[in-house]
C-alpha cells in the first residue's frame, strides 16, 4: 500500500527492551498496512532487517542459526527478543515500582500509565490491580486527593483513577474561574457584585497570562498552559493543531476540555454558611457541593438571585414510587380471581420456583410470590410426594470399656435358612448359628450358650421382631441385661448389626454353610482393618490355633489394653467425613403437626412426645395409632391435620399413653383410669401388661375397641409379640 512507511531503525542505546517493544509493534503494523503479512517468511525476514538498520544486521549475523532458521521469521524475532530483553530481577523491579511517585508537574494520566508499565515486570499476578491502586494512593502528589481516596471504604483501581482525573480536571477548571467568574457558585467573603459573563470569559482565558505578568519573565515563559495543562515556552504548545477526543475541536487536549462532563465533584470539608450569587450557572464549573444531605428528605439551598433569596431543591429525584389509580383499581378488582389463578398455576404441581417463573409470564398481582409459596406449602399432593429429608450428623454408639459388655444381634436369611448373628461392639467378635425357626424361643435357646461362653452382656442392640416379644423381655429380666431396639423402618440405627449380617452372608456365600464355622474361626483370627490385633486377641487375649502353622510362643496369652483408643480414632475419622454433607435439624415438640413417611409417601400425623432413644419420636398417625418413628421419617408441615380422618377408630385423647417400655413400637394403648367405658353398653376394659382386655369377651386375647364399640381381636399368631 502506498504511503506506508516502515518504522525507524532499531535503537540499541538506552533501554533496549523498551526500544525493541516499540519497534516490534510498529513493524507489525507496517506489515499489515503494506500487505506484506501474507508473504513468505524469508521475505518478512528481509523486510525486518531492512527496517531495523545496519546495527541490527550486525547483531543478526552473531545469532547461532542454521541456514534454514535464518529464513524463519518467528525464530529470528525470538532471537532479537532474547538479545534485547535481559533477564529481569523481580526484587529490583518491585523496588522501582514501589519507589515510583508522582513528580512535580506530572499529570495524573502519565503517572498511572507509567505504573501500569512498571507492574507488568513485577509478577504480581492477579494482585496487579490492587497493587497499582495502592501505589496511586501512596504516591499521588495531591494531599487532598490522597485524603479523598483514603475515605473510600471499598476503593477499586477504576474508582481511584476516576477520582484522580476528576480532581486534576477540577483543579484546572478552578484556576480558570478564579477571576470573579459569574458561573462560579461558591462562598463570598462579603456582598460583592458579580462580573458579567463576557468579562468572566475574558478573565478565564487570560488568567494564566495575567498571573505570569505579575510573577515576572520566568513565570511568563514557563507557565501552565490552559490548552495542554503543561508548562512550556510560550508559542511551543504541543496541543496546537491537535484534535480533542472529547469535543472533537482543535488546539487543545481532552484533559482541559471545557465540554467534558465532570462525573464527580470535589468535597470541601470546611463549613460554609455564606451567601451564594447566581446569574448563569454552568454545571462544568461546580467546585463546591454538600457532602451529605441532612436528615430531612428534601435537600434545599437558598441562593440570592438579583438580590432576592430563592430556595432551590438540589436533588430532584423521586422520593416515592407513583402508580396510577386506574392500575391500582385494576389489581383490586381482580382479587376474587386469584384463588382460581393459583389453582391453574399449580395444576401440574410444580415446585415453588417453576410456579413463580410461570406466573411471571402470564399474570401478576401484589405479593403473588408469597401467595404461591403459601399455596404450595399447604398442597396435600406436594406434601405427600416430597423427597426424603436431608441427613443429619452421625450419632455413633458408644464404645464399651469391657469385652462383650455391649453386643448387637440380628437375623440373617441365606439359602432359605435363617441364622442368628451376634457381635461384640468392642472386640468385633462374631457368632453365627443356624435357626430352625424365627420364634423367640429358638432365639433364646441360641443366645444362652453364647452368654454361657462369653458372659452376660449389659446391653443388647437389636431389631424389634422377634426381640421385642414378651418372652424376650422376660428372658432379659431373668438374665439381667437390657434390650434396646432400633427405630422401626430405620436399620441405620443398628448399623453394627447390619454389618454383621453382611459379614455372615459373605462367609456363607464364599465358604458355604458346611464350612461356616471354619470361616468364622479364620475371621476371628484376622486383624481388624486399620489395626494390628484380631477379635480373638481383644476378646480372649490370645491367638487361636487354626489350620495354618503357628509356634507355641505365638499362642501364649498377651493382654492388649489400648485397642479401644484405636477404635475411637477410627470412628471419629468416619464421623468427620460423614458430617461434611450433613445438617442439623430442629427438634419437634409435643402436639406439633407433622408429616410421617409411610413407604414412599408422606401422611399427616401429630407428635405425641419424644422417645428415650436419640432422634426418635412417638407420633399419632391418621388412623389414631401411636407409633415410634425416627426423625428422618418426620418433617414439618403447614397443612392442618384433621383428627377425624378415619372414623372407624376412637380418638383416645391426650390422657392415653403408649404401652410397654419405651423401646417398643406398637399401636396399643393403656389409660391411667381403669376401668374405662368406651361405648353405650356396659362393656368395660381393663389394662394388664400394657394391653386392653374386654371383660365381656370370652377370649383373653388383647383387643382394641373402635369408636362404635366393635372389638377388634388380634390374631393368635402374634401372641409372642407386642405390635
Amino acid at each position: 500500500m502506498e504511503g506506508c512507511h516502515p518504522p525507524r531503525g532499531l535503537n540499541f542505546n538506552g533501554n533496549m527492551a523498551d526500544n525493541w517493544r516499540r519497534f516490534k509493534q510498529l513493524f507489525e503494523i507496517y506489515l499489515i498496512a503494506s500487505g506484506n503479512e501474507a508473504k513468505s517468511s524469508e521475505v518478512k525476514v528481509a523486510i525486518l532487517l531492512n527496517a531495523a538498520g545496519e546495527e541490527a544486521v550486525e547483531v543478526f549475523n552473531t545469532f547461532n542459526l542454521s541456514a534454514e532458521d535464518r529464513k524463519d521469521f518467528d525464530k529470528v524475532v525470538n532471537h532479537f527478543e532474547k538479545f534485547t530483553t535481559p533477564k529481569r530481577n523481580v526484587v529490583v523491579e518491585r523496588f522501582i515500582f514501589n519507589q515510583r511517585c508522582q513528580e512535580e508537574g506530572e499529570t495524573f494520566d502519565v503517572f498511572v500509565m507509567d505504573l501500569k508499565k512498571l507492574v507488568k515486570s513485577c509478577e504480581f499476578g492477579d494482585q496487579s490491580d490492587s497493587v497499582v491502586r495502592d501505589r496511586i494512593v501512596l504516591g499521588v502528589g495531591d494531599a487532598s486527593l490522597q485524603e479523598r481516596m483514603l475515605r473510600e471504604s471499598d476503593l477499586s483501581l477504576g474508582r481511584a483513577i476516576d477520582l484522580g482525573k476528576t480532581a486534576e480536571l477540577s483543579k484546572i477548571r478552578a484556576q480558570t474561574v478564579q477571576g470573579q467568574n459569574v458561573d462560579f457558585v461558591g462562598r463570598r467573603s462579603g456582598a460583592q457584585k458579580p462580573l458579567s459573563s463576557r468579562e468572566a470569559n475574558w478573565s478565564n482565558k487570560d488568567e494564566t497570562v495575567n498571573k505570569s505578568c505579575q510573577n515576572g519573565e520566568k513565570a511568563r515563559m514557563f507557565s501552565s498552559c490552559w490548552k495542554c495543562n503543561r508548562k512550556h515556552v510560550k508559542g511551543k504548545c504541543p496541543a496546537y493543531g491537535k484534535r480533542c477526543h472529547s469535543c472533537n475541536n482543535l488546539n487543545h487536549f481532552s484533559v482541559v476540555c471545557r465540554y467534558k462532563d465532570v462525573k464527580d465533584v470535589v468535597v470541601d470539608e470546611s463549613e460554609d454558611n455564606g451567601d451564594y450569587y447566581v446569574n448563569s450557572i454552568n454545571v462544568h464549573h461546580i467546585v463546591k457541593c454538600i457532602e451529605s444531605a441532612s436528615t430531612l428528605k428534601e435537600w434545599n439551598k437558598t441562593l440570592i438571585i438579583e438580590g432576592q433569596p430563592v430556595t432551590f431543591k438540589l436533588d430532584t429525584g423521586a422520593e416515592v414510587n407513583v402508580l396510577p389509580l386506574s392500575i391500582f383499581n385494576l389489581f383490586k378488582s381482580q382479587s376474587k380471581m386469584r384463588k382460581s389463578m393459583l389453582l391453574l398455576l399449580h395444576e401440574a404441581h410444580c415446585g415453588v420456583e417453576k410456579s413463580k417463573a410461570r406466573a411471571r409470564q402470564v399474570i401478576f398481582w401484589p405479593n403473588i410470590n408469597d401467595d404461591i409459596e403459601k399455596m404450595i406449602s399447604t398442597c396435600m399432593v406436594c406434601e405427600r410426594y416430597r423427597p426424603q429429608t436431608i441427613k443429619e450428623p452421625l450419632i455413633s454408639h458408644t464404645i464399651p470399656h469391657l469385652p462383650y459388655e455391649k453386643i448387637g444381634a440380628d437375623i440373617c436369611d441365606y439359602g432359605g435358612k435363617s441364622y442368628l448373628v451376634v457381635g461384640c461392639y468392642l472386640t468385633k467378635w462374631v457368632d453365627a448359628v443356624q435357626l430352625r425357626t424365627k420364634s423367640s424361643e429358638e432365639v433364646i435357646n441360641k443366645l444362652k450358650p453364647m452368654f454361657a461362653t462369653h458372659g452376660i452382656p449389659k446391653i443388647m442392640i437389636c431389631d424389634n421382631v422377634p426381640f421385642s416379644s414378651w418372652k424376650m423381655k422376660k428372658f432379659s429380666k431373668e438374665w439381667c441385661f437390657e434390650i434396646v431396639t432400633s427405630s422401626p423402618r430405620y436399620p441405620k440405627s443398628n448399623g453394627f448389626a447390619e454389618k454383621l449380617v453382611g459379614i455372615a452372608k459373605s462367609l456363607l456365600r464364599k465358604a458355604g454353610p458346611e464350612k461356616l464355622y471354619e470361616a468364622l474361626l479364620e475371621y476371628r483370627c484376622t486383624p481388624i482393618s486399620g489395626m494390628s490385633v484380631s477379635p480373638s486377641q481383644m476378646l480372649l487375649s490370645r491367638k487361636l490355633r487354626t489350620k495354618l502353622p503357628i509356634t507355641q510362643t505365638e499362642l501364649q496369652p498377651v493382654v492388649h489394653k489400648h485397642f479401644r483408643e484405636g477404635l475411637i480414632k477410627k470412628r471419629a475419622r468416619t464421623k468427620l467425613y460423614y458430617d461434611k454433607q450433613a445438617h442439623v435439624r430442629l427438634e419437634f415438640i409435643s402436639g406439633e403437626k407433622v408429616m410421617v413417611r409411610v413407604g414412599t409417601q408422606w401422611e399427616p400425623a401429630v407428635i405425641v412426645k419424644k422417645h428415650s432413644t436419640p432422634r426418635s419420636y412417638l407420633v399419632k398417625n391418621k388412623n389414631g395409632r401411636i407409633v415410634r418413628r425416627n426423625k428422618c421419617h418426620i418433617r414439618k408441615t403447614n397443612i392442618q391435620t384433621n383428627k377425624e380422618l378415619n372414623p372407624d377408630y376412637h380418638d383416645l385423647g391426650d390422657e392415653w399413653n403408649i404401652c410397654g417400655n419405651n423401646t417398643q413400637d406398637n399401636g396399643l394403648y393403656h389409660s391411667n383410669n381403669n376401668p374405662v367405658n368406651l361405648n353405650r353398653n356396659t362393656s368395660h376394659t381393663t389394662s394388664q401388661n400394657g394391653y386392653l382386655y374386654n371383660n365381656n369377651s370370652a377370649s383373653s386375647n388383647p383387643v382394641y375397641i373402635t369408636r362404635r364399640g366393635r372389638n377388634v381381636n388380634r390374631p393368635s399368631r402374634y401372641d409372642d409379640y407386642l405390635l
